[in-house]
């Protein structure tokens, strides 16, 4: 898969429309991930690449969309992709995440700044 990296575009938040956010996403606590984004507009490309980069590895999965504190870190949050594989075994999903992570993410992932990780998880 080629990757995407320095192709994505800078897009204002208010770009980020609720009504695609949540036809991509099952979005948690829907005001205050519009708020982080809103506050670090630079997520918006990678929001809006991701679907399409996960489709070629997870065309059925559910993607989750919320924000994770740390508790150990005062006023430090993030926002998660969780990635809901559950037409998948285990084994087949954790190699599918590899090829996605190693085909497109890594390098991606450095425009993150740190405040969007993406993971497997079943729900």
């Amino acid at each position: 898969m080629s990757s995407n990296f320095g192709k994505l575009a800078v897009v204002d938040a208010p770009a980020l429309e609720t009504e695609w956010l949540e036809q991509n996403y099952v979005v948690a606590d829907r005001e205050e991930v519009l708020e982080l984004v809103t506050q670090h507009s630079f997520l918006v490309p990678l929001l809006q690449a991701i679907p399409g980069q996960l489709k070629a590895y997870f065309p059925e999965a559910r993607l989750y969309l919320e924000i994770s504190y740390d508790p150990e870190i005062p006023d430090y949050e993030k926002l998660v992709v969780s990635i809901s594989p559950d037409t998948y075994a285990p084994e087949q999903a954790f190699d599918l995440f590899k090829q996605f992570k190693y085909g497109w993410w890594l390098a991606t992932s450095r425009q993150t700044q740190n405040m969007l990780h993406v993971m497997l998880e079943y729900r």
